[in-house]
């Protein structure tokens, strides 16, 4: 269930465990904390937490940072992650990410709300509830885990195509409208959401071009991936704006996802180079949010640049500075 206002949110840096991301992110000016992406490979082998512990107790001697923990977009069977299978996979990644979260003294884990398929008919209203019900289910499972772990328990919202970090063009029905998140938020003891403002940008302008109120590029249009995934979208949501998007979802955030968004497929993009004025919802999220996370897509994943831009920007929002 949603939570009242709370105070200022700490920001955190993303980074993942290997190739010196750490070491980059812990630079000053240092950030609150981290939320640690973990993929697939991270949780086959924790050799990393040990070392990383005794870098964070160097960098933090004062206190233990906020971390966060993140799964990953594939599974340990080779397969996406998919919330609506309920494969002994994918349960147990979430076992495994509640491990390692316990393992490093995080506050909370994060999963993404998404069924990938490049199948544009899974919007069929007979599927909904077959998804949502396996969905229920496997959040319900997630949240335990998490808490026995000490963690909070988070899911992400995420955008109509996913490119699973592989460039595909694959559709999610999970995870896209705030009516969606809130179904499993409000069913689900504990859980909370975590807000990506990049993948709700995302929706709004998908929405906007099913419903014709913007074009797009003839040949994303034209890829039948895509013409489904509109159609779909045209038949189950309204038009709604990224205001709209934060005001129903915003008692249920814990953390926030921070970057712009373009287009259909313009995801993680620097603050100040997609379509959203972003200090808007921000300003709005802060009574809201424990955590900001900066969460642009970086040119080298081994240098922070446009994150550190969001930093330095978050921090200016919060000493109430307008530009």
């Amino acid at each position: 269930m949603p939570t009242l206002p709370g105070s200022g949110p700490a920001i955190l840096l993303k980074a993942r465990p290997v190739g010196g991301q750490v070491a980059d992110r812990l630079a000053p000016p240092r950030p609150d904390g981290l939320e640690l992406y973990l993929d697939v490979a991270d949780l086959e082998d924790t050799g990393w937490v040990g070392p990383l512990r005794a870098a964070l107790a160097e960098a933090y001697p004062d206190g233990w940072p906020a971390l966060i923990v993140e799964g990953p977009l594939r599974s340990l069977d080779g397969e996406f992650f998919d919330v609506t299978r309920s494969s002994p996979a994918d349960l147990e990644v979430i076992a495994r990410l509640a491990g390692v979260g316990r393992d490093l003294g995080a506050v909370a884990a994060n999963i993404h709300c998404i069924n990938p398929s490049a199948d544009p008919d899974r919007f069929r209203p007979e599927r909904r509830g077959r998804d949502r019900a396996a969905a229920l289910e496997f959040f319900k499972i997630y949240a335990d885990a998490c808490r026995a772990a000490g963690l909070i328990p988070q899911i992400e919202n995420v955008p109509p195509v996913v490119r699973m970090r592989e460039g595909r063009y694959l559709i999610s029905t999970e995870g896209l409208a705030p009516d969606d998140l809130r179904f499993y938020l409000d069913r689900v003891p504990g859980l909370r959401l975590t807000l990506d403002l990049s993948h709700a940008g995302l929706f709004v302008n998908a929405l906007e071009l099913a419903w014709g109120l913007q074009t797009g590029p003839a040949a994303e249009l034209q890829n039948p991936v895509i013409a489904g995934l509109l159609a779909g979208l045209r038949r189950r949501y309204r038009p709604l704006s990224l205001d709209d998007y934060v005001e129903a979802v915003a008692p249920y955030v814990l953390t926030v996802h921070i970057s712009n968004a373009d287009g259909l497929l313009g995801e993680g993009l620097p603050y100040r180079a997609g379509r959203y004025d972003l200090d808007r919802p921000l300003r709005r999220l802060r009574a809201f949010a424990r955590h900001f996370v900066t969460e642009t897509i970086e040119p080298d994943p081994g240098r922070a640049v446009y994150m550190r831009e969001v930093q330095a920007r978050l921090l200016e929002l919060g000493a109430g500075i307008l530009r």
